[in-house]
């Protein structure tokens, strides 16, 4: 981490693993650009939202929550194109 008061969150982005510094009262909103650029993958930021995996479901992640709280609720975050959204 190059910075303390940074938290790294863990993202797979469409099957790309990478993890993410970010300010821990960042929204996960926020930090969706920033994670598609950094799995380069070229896309409307729009289109995408964070998910977790409840047994074999994938389920919505508030993206209103701040990064600091997703870094003691999930192991990893999934940022996935929306439901209904394809390309």
């Amino acid at each position: 981490m190059s910075k303390k008061e940074e938290v790294e969150l863990k993202i797979s982005v469409s099957g790309t693993e990478i993890t993410l510094e970010a300010n821990p009262n960042q929204t996960l909103q926020s930090l969706v650009e920033k994670a598609l650029k950094e799995a380069k993958e070229a896309s409307d930021p729009a289109q995408w939202g964070f998910f977790t995996q409840k047994g074999a479901e994938m389920v919505a992640v508030d993206m209103a929550m701040k990064a600091g709280d997703a870094t003691n609720h999930y192991d990893i975050l999934y940022l996935n194109k929306k439901a209904g959204i394809t390309g």
